[in-house]
Parts: structure tokens; sequence; C-alpha cells
């Protein structure tokens, strides 16, 4: 079974304070009367609109740019952690069935971010992607879980604003495609999850 794990894009979609709405402007309009017509919108939106990828360079500088992701890191085995109601902050040892992981989910209801203490836990691990169905893995203005993860070499990277309500916690595999955006901080991406077992 497959998960989609995308926000839609909208001008409903939520979005981090400051950040500017997604918009979707007709150029053109598709006439059933004329065969030569065609229909054509602009897209206005964030590079961290939606369901997204943090390149490295959103906080490193001089780090990679969501034109250079790694696929190998993007697409693979996954593991859903169920960590709804365990907020305001994830810490380490939260993150025990993390263990043995390459890319954890984390599914937290959308109201928690993840702690100094159990990000370096996660880097510990080896985990090379950390997802969240919160807006953004941490909140406040300081990013210091972006800057250690982000940072790290090699990079661990962030996807955030996932769909995981209703999908079952447990192992999964992840295909996660954000937008070849030389320069970008950040990209729009489809993630799917495919088949995850149940909790073990």
């Amino acid at each position: 079974m497959r998960y989609d794990l995308t926000r839609p894009l909208g001008p409903d979609t939520p979005r981090w304070p400051g950040d500017p709405a997604v918009r979707r402007v007709e150029v053109s309009r598709l006439d059933p009367g004329d065969p030569a017509s065609y229909a054509l919108s602009r897209l206005a939106l964030s590079t961290h609109s939606g369901t997204h990828v943090d390149a490295p360079c959103h906080v490193i500088p001089g780090g990679a740019d969501a034109g250079s992701l790694d696929l190998d890191v993007l697409c693979g085995p996954a593991r859903v952690l169920d960590l709804a109601g365990r907020g305001p902050w994830i810490r380490a040892a939260d993150l025990d069935g993390a263990e043995g992981a390459v890319r954890v989910l984390l599914r937290t209801g959308g109201e928690a971010g993840l702690a100094p203490d159990g990000a370096a836990r996660l880097l510990a691990l080896g985990i090379r992607l950390v997802g969240t169905d919160a807006l953004s893995v941490e909140p406040g203005p300081d990013l210091p879980v972006h800057r250690l993860l982000l940072g790290a070499d090699p990079p661990v990277l962030l996807l955030e604003g996932l769909l995981l309500a209703g999908v079952p916690a447990g192992d999964g595999r992840l295909l996660c495609l954000p937008l070849r955006w030389p320069g970008a901080d950040g990209a729009p991406c489809r993630a799917v999850l495919e088949s995850p077992g149940p909790a073990g």
C-alpha cells in the first residue's frame, strides 16, 4: 500500500509565519471552442511551501543546495515513529524506536519540535533523514537543530510538513522527490511511503 505524505498546495496550505502564501495565477485559459488554446498557470510560492526538504544551505554557509541533494538519502527504507502527545519537545529518551533505522519520520500530531538532545541522538545513530509532520522540525528563530543536522558531515536532510495522520508506525520505503532547483535553500517535494509494516 502507498501513503501520500504530501500536503496539497494552494492558498490554504499551512505556512510558517511570515512565509508567502501559495498562489496560482491563470496565464491562459483552455477554450473548448478554440483548438489552438491551452491552459497555463504561473506559480508563486516559498521554497519551503507545503511538504518540502530543507537543503543544507538553508542555514549552513556553503552547504549543498536543493539542486544537488542526494536521491539515495531521499529514497529508501524509513521508519514512522508515533510520538504524538510527547510535545512540546521530542527528546533523546523518546527516540528508542529509531535504533537501526536510516530515515525516521516523526508523527507528532504536528505540535512537537525535536529538542537538541533528540537531534544529537539521531545523529549518533547514523540517521540520514529526519521527517516531521510539523511545519518545522523545531519552533523558534535560532534553529539549533537545523544547524546541527544540516551541518553534519554528511548532512542529515530535513523533510518537513508531512501528512502522517493515518499512517501506521513501523517500517516502509520512502520516496521523496524535491524539485531540482539549483541554488535554492529548500524545495517542495512529493513524498510517498510504500507498504509500512506494523510497529515492532
